[in-house]
């Protein structure tokens, strides 16, 4: 069973950004799960930049998985691991959705929703385009992998990322794992 907050912002007492408001919240979805014996599923959305949701990092830091939900130029709807806690990141799965008629209406009209059924990953999905860092942040992982963390991160500030605004390190990492071209395994990060 799945408890669905939707969205976490319209779901929240206060502040998205308030360290405060959200170890409440995060307080909160632990007693609905520990109460309903369920797991508990946040819908939030990304920061300006598309690389990390939006707000407080506590939310983040709680969470068991982060997935990332978009769409590609040709509609279909992208979903990808982008941290797991007790499993490997980076999975994508394509799926769309498609018209299907459920019933007949009181006048005699069809009735349809919406199924959710697997698709084909276009070309776009699989090669997407990358900014200079991110590339740099990809050839710098490929020359170490596997690699920890803090190494990582290390080798790229000395390659001139993350100096000015460390953020721009987590920023990079999640970029390149919503696109499925990193994941973190057992022995550390590594390109898929």
């Amino acid at each position: 069973m799945a408890v669905v907050l939707d969205t976490l912002n319209r779901s929240l007492n206060g502040s998205e950004s308030s360290d405060e408001d959200m170890s409440a919240y995060v307080r909160a979805t632990d007693a609905i799960r520990e109460t309903f014996d369920c797991s508990v599923l946040v819908i939030h959305h990304c920061g300006i930049n598309d690389s990390r949701p939006r707000g407080h990092t506590s939310l983040t830091g709680a969470a068991d998985a982060q997935l990332s939900v978009k769409r590609d130029y040709t509609g279909n709807i992208l979903v990808t691991v982008e941290f797991m806690k007790d499993g490997e990141a980076g999975d994508t799965i394509v799926s769309k959705l498609e018209s299907v008629e459920v019933g007949i209406d009181e006048d005699g009209e069809p009735i349809s929703s919406c199924v959710v059924v697997e698709a084909e990953a276009t070309e776009e999905t699989r090669t997407t385009k990358l900014t200079k860092n991110q590339l740099t942040y990809l050839s710098i992982l490929k020359a170490h992998e596997p690699i920890q963390i803090e190494a990582l991160n290390e080798r790229l500030r000395d390659a001139g990322i993350g100096v000015k605004r460390k953020a721009d390190l987590v920023d990079l990492r999640l970029a390149l794992q919503s696109k499925g071209l990193i994941y973190e395994g057992m022995n550390g990060w590594s390109t898929k």
